[in-house]
């Protein structure tokens, strides 16, 4: 979707020019989507010394990845409750920033973690 398109459902018409010269019309329905989701951030350590990150989002949102210092980005695992994702992190994890996106692929980016 370009930058400039409107929210909301449209429908659009398409002309298919068969190789006989036949032309023929299609609507197809459109949603347009451009609002990020909505999400927070849990940091809570454990008694093994790690650390589980907890992430709550909007139910659409389909994936959370989790970007450390030094590390390659680490995809979080589906609780079973939609928009909900947790890893487990080592302790001395650093410079924590956390992306979520939506089945749009509306993106937020969380770098303020909270501390449980």
């Amino acid at each position: 979707m370009p930058p400039h398109a409107t929210e909301g459902s449209w429908d659009i018409q398409v002309t298919i020019v068969h190789a006989d010269g036949r032309r023929e019309e299609r609507t197809f329905p459109v949603t347009v989507d451009m609002k990020a989701p909505e999400a927070k951030a849990t940091l809570t350590r454990l008694a093994d010394g790690r650390q589980r990150l907890d992430v709550q989002a909007a139910p659409d949102s389909a994936r959370a990845t989790v970007f450390l210092d030094g590390v390659e980005p680490i995809a979080l695992t589906p609780t079973g409750t939609p928009g909900q994702f947790f890893a487990l992190l080592p302790g001395n994890a650093a410079g924590i920033r956390v992306v979520v996106t939506d089945s749009a692929h509306n993106r937020t980016e969380l770098t303020g973690v909270e501390l449980r």
